[in-house]
């Protein structure tokens, strides 16, 4: 039986290893169905510039966002692991590569 965290951690190094493979984390996404997006927020005094990461699951109609003062692929990794890939495991539905 796998418990959820296993299935949390096999969700992120599958993602990690694709985006590896294809040295790009949009064309991992686009294999994962889902649509990534960044968008620049604003610059906040103390914090400087804010960008907004988005995923947006257009056949279920659920999207995650989180806010980074960064614009890297790292962060958009760092969403998809942190939000996105345990909400399904949270709800049994797995993600799969096409």
């Amino acid at each position: 039986m796998i418990h959820t965290n296993d299935r949390i951690i096999k969700h992120k190094t599958g993602l990690l290893n694709l985006a590896e493979e294809l040295g790009n984390i949009s064309k991992a996404c686009k294999m994962l169905g889902v649509s990534r997006d960044t968008f620049y927020v604003g610059t906040f005094k103390g914090v400087g510039r804010v960008y907004q990461q988005t995923y947006v699951d257009t056949y279920a109609k659920v999207t995650h966002c989180k806010l980074y003062t960064t614009k890297t692929p790292i962060t958009a990794a760092d969403l998809l692991n942190d939000r996105v890939l345990p909400f399904y495991a949270s709800h049994e539905l797995p993600v799969l590569r096409t």
